[in-house]
C-alpha cells in the first residue's frame, strides 16, 4: 500500500448523525452529484472503446504510449489519494473534494487514447489483452470508489472512515499493478507466465509420482488409497512412467527457455511481437494439455484416450521448441541445436 496511507491517520469514527452534521451546503452537495454523474458517464463510455479499440497508426517509439499511460496512471494515484485526504474527519472545506473530483476526468481518454496507440500490433495480442483487462478493472473500481466518496461528502453514506480507506487502497492498487505492467513490458509478462506454468508442471510430475508410487500420496495409509480409484494395472502404471519422462523433459524446454530465450534481460523490440504470441499460445495450450493428460491418468481413463492425449501433448511442445529455436531477435545462437535435439528426443521417448 502506498506510504501516503501508511502515514495518514483516519482518526475516531464518526457515526451518522455526526456525519449530517458534517454535510456540505447543498448547491455544492448537488455540483458534486452531478458532476459525478458525468464521471460514471465518462467512464463507462471508455470503457466500450477499450473493449472495442480502434487502433491508430503506430509511434516511432513504441514504447512511448506505454510510458504515457504509466504516467496518467500515476495521475489517477495521486488524485485517490488527495480525495480521501478532502474526505477525513479533519477535511477543510467541501470544495476541495469537489476539486478532486475534478481531476478525475484528465486523465480519462487520454488514456484511451494511449490504449489505442498500443492495440496496433506494436505489442503482443496477449500483453495489450493484460493491460486492457487491468484498465477495465481501473475503471470499474473508479465508479465505485467515486460514488462512496460522494455518498460520505454528501453525508448519504454510513460507511466508516476503516471502510473509505479501504476502497481508496483499491484504487491504489489497480494503479501500481498498471505502472508495474508498463514498467516491465510484455517479456518479463510472459516471463511470468512462464515461471507459472513451470510450477503447474511441478504438480504434474509430484501427482504421476503418486500413480506411479501409491506409498507417496498423502491419500495413501496402511490399508491402500483413501478416495482414490484403486491400485493401478501393470499397464496403467507403465503409462504413467512414459508420460512422466515426457513431462520432465518439458520442464527442461521451459529451464533452457527461461535460461536461454526469455530472460531477466531481454529487451522488447516490436519484431518480436509475433513470436511472443507464439509462444504464449503454445504455454497455455501445453498447460490444459498437461493438466488433461495427468487428470486423466489419475482417474484411470481409456488408454486410447490417454495415448491420443500424450500425442497432442508431444506435439504442442515441438511447436513450441521452434517457436524458440531461435532467439527472439531472429538470430542464430549456439544453442539452435540444442532445441532441434531437444525435439527429436521428446518424440523418441
Amino acid at each position: 500500500m502506498s506510504s501516503d496511507f501508511q502515514n495518514f491517520s483516519i482518526g475516531p469514527e464518526r457515526t451518522k448523525t455526526q456525519r449530517k452534521n458534517h454535510s456540505m451546503p447543498d448547491p455544492t452537495c448537488e455540483a458534486i452529484k452531478s458532476l459525478h454523474v458525468s464521471s460514471v458517464e465518462l467512464l463507462e463510455s471508455s470503457k466500450g472503446l477499450i473493449q472495442n479499440p480502434t487502433p491508430s497508426t503506430p509511434s516511432i517509439s513504441s514504447s512511448a504510449s506505454l510510458d504515457a499511460i504509466s504516467v496518467l496512471v500515476g495521475l489517477l494515484h495521486s488524485h485517490t489519494v488527495r480525495t480521501a485526504l478532502t474526505c477525513g474527519p479533519m477535511a477543510s472545506s467541501s470544495s476541495a473534494t469537489l476539486s478532486c473530483l475534478k481531476q478525475f476526468h484528465e486523465p480519462i481518454l487520454p488514456l484511451v487514447s494511449e490504449f489505442q496507440a498500443i492495440s496496433s500490433r506494436a505489442y503482443p495480442e496477449y500483453f495489450t489483452k493484460t493491460v486492457q483487462q487491468r484498465l477495465l478493472s481501473l475503471f470499474d473500481t473508479m465508479v465505485q470508489f467515486l460514488q462512496e466518496i460522494v455518498e460520505i461528502v454528501c453525508g448519504d453514506s454510513n460507511a466508516e472512515s476503516q471502510e473509505r480507506l479501504h476502497c481508496s487502497a483499491l484504487m491504489i492498487q489497480e494503479c501500481d499493478r498498471i505502472q508495474k505492467l508498463c514498467k516491465e513490458g510484455p517479456v518479463m509478462l510472459l516471463r511470468s507466465k512462464l515461471e507459472e506454468t513451470e510450477e503447474m508442471l511441478k504438480d504434474a510430475l509430484d501427482e504421476l509420482g503418486e500413480v506411479i508410487d501409491p506409498a507417496t500420496s498423502e491419500n495413501y495409509d496402511d490399508d491402500g488409497w483413501n478416495g482414490g480409484p484403486g491400485d493401478y494395472t501393470p499397464e496403467q502404471t507403465q503409462f504413467a512412467t512414459r508420460t512422466q519422462r515426457k513431462l520432465r523433459l518439458l520442464s527442461m524446454l521451459y529451464k533452457a527457455i527461461s535460461k536461454r530465450r526469455i530472460t531477466a534481460k531481454t529487451a522488447y523490440v516490436n519484431s518480436m511481437a509475433q513470436g511472443l504470441d507464439s509462444i504464449d499460445g503454445c504455454l497455455k495450450k501445453l498447460a490444459a494439455l498437461v493438466d488433461d493428460l495427468v487428470s486423466g491418468v489419475s482417474m484411470a481413463e481409456e488408454p486410447m484416450t490417454l495415448e491420443l492425449s500424450l500425442v497432442q501433448l508431444v506435439d504442442e511442445a515441438k511447436m513450441l521448441s521452434g517457436a524458440v529455436r531461435l532467439p527472439l531477435d531472429g538470430v542464430g545462437d549456439g544453442q539452435v541445436d540444442w532445441f532441434v535435439m531437444w525435439s527429436k528426443k521428446i518424440a523418441e521417448s
